[in-house]
């Protein structure tokens, strides 16, 4: 289990709105330079978008760019109603825009950086996140360029800026939860379980009571982390890898049949969660319930074909089946997705090449 924390950080581009009064006083100061009318398409625009009305906000800032092609803040709006609705290429087209009419806007180079690191371009991302904090020292760039640093493996710079995230908000939860995660893969489990504890003072989300179950499970505490699903479901009773997560831990208590209801309402709430498939399998096999096992483990590779451990866990099961074949081709293809299985495997007692072991 690793410590997660949504990439969907669109909902904090809604703090962009708390200094909002004073853009439109400032818009309002200098509506002689634009125009009445480019002032009245912003402002509109401004207010459809905080009542989701996308669409509509969309026209408002089109309309007011039409009016004025030199007005930066315009297309800086228009990128976040894109960026919102989900079209990512028009969104950083705005945002291009944005920068080059006026260099120093750091919220452009901010949100375009968000949406480099959604679609895996990090170094894209994190040069973007450091642009922006040359030019302002906000606590937000310094998380966000944190966990696409993060996702680079780049741990001492991430935690750097985790920490740097804290000293400039120390009342930022989801920095602490950041660097709960470098802590945890460090080995540092007290340490994140520290600021784990602290974030959840600070902000008791589902996430953060996830990822602190899940540093207990790496401590042994299990009852404890079945306690931290357990309330994290209760903050979002819909979000499958929540029910994943506790069934693995019944699962390990030997309450099978409790983990398979876990896995039903994950399987429910997202049939296309592969892990719970596989985890499905897993405890029907244990309970030699094989044709169901097998009946999950092709489904959760269907779902994820480089799934390499569902594949070894398959050729547990092919084998127990008595299908050496089927359970060679498995372990083998298995190996090749992640050569680290192989020492697994065979720990097992299973042969993975060469003639196969009558078990």
């Amino acid at each position: 289990m690793t410590i997660q924390w949504p990439l969907k950080r669109l909902a904090t581009m809604n703090s962009v709105f708390k200094g909002m009064t004073a853009i439109v006083v400032f818009c309002h100061v200098t509506s002689t330079s634009f125009g009445a009318t480019t002032q009245e398409y912003l402002t509109n625009g401004i207010i459809l978008f905080k009542q989701g009305k996308l669409s509509e906000a969309a026209s408002n800032f089109e309309k007011s760019i039409q009016l004025d092609p030199s007005f930066a803040l315009a297309y800086f709006y228009r990128g976040l109603t894109m960026q919102a609705s989900g079209d990512t290429n028009a969104a950083k087209a705005s945002y291009d825009k944005c920068i080059q009419l006026d260099p120093k806007f750091y919220k452009a180079y901010g949100n375009r950086g968000l949406i480099a690191e959604h679609e895996g371009s990090l170094d894209d991302a994190i040069a973007d996140f450091t642009k922006a904090i040359q030019l302002t020292n906000v606590a937000q760039l310094y998380f966000d360029r944190g966990l696409a640093r993060q996702r680079q493996n780049q741990r001492d710079y991430a935690l750097k800026d985790f920490d740097q995230a804290i000293k400039l908000q120390p009342d930022y939860a989801e920095a602490y939860g950041g660097r709960a995660s470098i802590k945890m893969m460090a080995g540092d489990l007290s340490g994140a379980l520290e600021d784990i504890d602290r974030s959840i003072g600070l902000k008791p989300t589902a996430t953060a009571y996830l990822n602190r179950g899940n540093i207990k499970s790496r401590t042994h505490d299990l009852k404890g982390a079945i306690v931290d699903y357990d309330s994290a479901i209760k903050l979002d009773p819909n979000r499958s890898e929540l029910y994943v997560a506790r069934g693995e831990l019944k699962a390990q208590e030997g309450d099978l049949v409790a983990a398979v209801d876990d896995y039903d309402e994950a399987i429910r709430l997202n049939n296309h969660s592969a892990p719970a498939f596989r985890d499905r399998g897993l405890a029907e096999m244990f309970v030699d319930n094989l044709s169901k096992a097998l009946i999950d483990y092709n489904k959760a590779i269907e779902i994820d074909p480089d799934y390499a451990a569902c594949y070894a866990d398959r050729g547990i099961l092919k084998y127990k089946m008595g299908d050496r074949k089927g359970s060679k081709a498995d372990f083998q293809h298995a190996i090749e997705l992640d050569p680290e299985l192989k020492e697994k495997i065979e720990s097992k007692g299973y042969s993975t090449d060469g003639p196969l072991l009558d078990k």
